[in-house]
């Protein structure tokens, strides 16, 4: 008898355990986009959730952190609260977030945990509107050489995610033709020396002021060096001008040599270095012709890290006082060094005015 009562005891468990309905997640939120600084409600809504727990938590990769389950918070946050309903078929459960902050875009988990391991669950995913940034270990300052190829880069982050534009200084055409560019890294091939410069990054996603970066480009490439004269006559008794300009990135040292010996200044040598227009400078070999040993060929010769260059400059003998740089006038002054540098667009003229009688 006894053994029967058990029987039936079982089988009405068992049959009350199959018509128990399974708890379910009709309804959660969609996508939500917020502000910083905003509220927001993250909702969930369960059917016959009678007496099983509803858990939310954060998925971070392949991890979930609970945040709040059976009427207990689990991070110590107080802009987190969670507002359960049981007041209908449905329990409705709203996680609220006050004061959004970036770091909490993501996705959260509205679950309701299982024995038997097959828990329910429903995603609901979090997107917080943050300004542009500009992040990576992104150089202000990039080397090139000539004829080589490089690869401006420059990555931003923000949400929405914004887009990445280059220009060029004073809106200049970019190496590939047009005046901007979208795309994080900007290649540039076969590079030439009017490639050198400033390139500008900007970041933007309309959230609120973009985020801009400067990068210079500098175009290495060996001095090239030109004489202004090929041959300066002089006559013995008077000072000769010899001068090269030399155009180089980077900086060059400039010498002078007479039979391949470097020249020192001296009562007969002077030598001088003016910039005309970066990268461009003048180098200029004062002689005072004393001797007809002086008369021959001098070097001028521009070295720099990657390089060097050389221009020869022969100096004659004339009968005659050459006036091309001193010049006695019928007053009695001498005008010396009147001579005209010039390069492109760029012109110097220098001056010096010696004055013999009062």
């Amino acid at each position: 008898m006894i053994h029967h009562l058990a029987l039936f005891v079982y089988l009405l468990q068992l049959v009350s355990s199959q018509n128990t309905p399974v708890p379910n997640i009709v309804e959660v939120s969609p996508v939500l986009v917020k502000d910083v600084n905003e509220t927001v409600d993250l909702y969930c809504k369960v059917k016959d959730l009678r007496d099983a727990s509803l858990l939310w938590g954060r998925q971070k990769g392949d991890r979930t952190t609970t945040l709040w389950g059976s009427g207990q918070k689990f991070v110590k946050d107080d802009r987190i609260t969670v507002q359960t309903d049981n007041s209908t078929l449905f329990t409705s459960t709203t996680l609220r977030i006050t004061n959004v902050q970036t770091k909490d875009a993501g996705t959260y988990r509205c679950s309701i945990p299982s024995e038997n391991g097959e828990d329910v669950s429903r995603d609901i995913t979090l997107q917080v509107r943050s300004p542009p940034f500009i992040f990576g270990n992104t150089s202000t300052s990039v080397n090139t050489s000539l004829n080589s190829s490089v690869t401006l880069e420059c990555y931003g982050g923000g949400y929405p995610e914004p887009e990445v534009i280059w220009t060029r200084e004073n809106n200049g055409v970019l190496p590939n033709g047009v005046t901007s560019y979208r795309g994080s890294t900007l290649k540039i091939n076969n590079v030439q020396k009017d490639h050198a410069g400033n390139y500008y990054c900007t970041v933007d996603n309309k959230v609120s002021q973009s985020a801009k970066k400067t990068i210079r480009l500098e175009v290495e490439y060996p001095p090239i060096v030109k004489p202004r004269e090929l041959r300066v006559g002089q006559a013995l008794g008077y000072e000769a001008y010899l001068e090269c300009t030399i155009e180089s990135v980077p900086a060059v040292q400039i010498t002078w040599l007479r039979d391949n010996i470097p020249i020192s200044d001296s009562q007969y040598y002077t030598q001088t270095q003016a910039a005309i227009q970066e990268p461009v400078r003048s180098a200029v070999l004062k002689v005072k012709v004393t001797e007809r040993k002086q008369y021959g060929s001098y070097t001028c010769v521009a070295s720099s890290k990657i390089g060097k260059g050389a221009a020869n400059i022969d100096l004659y003998q004339t009968e005659k006082e050459n006036c091309a740089r001193h010049c006695q006038t019928s007053s009695g002054h001498s005008i010396i060094n009147m001579f005209d540098l010039k390069l492109g667009f760029t012109s110097v003229v220098v001056l010096m005015f010696q004055l013999h009688h009062m």
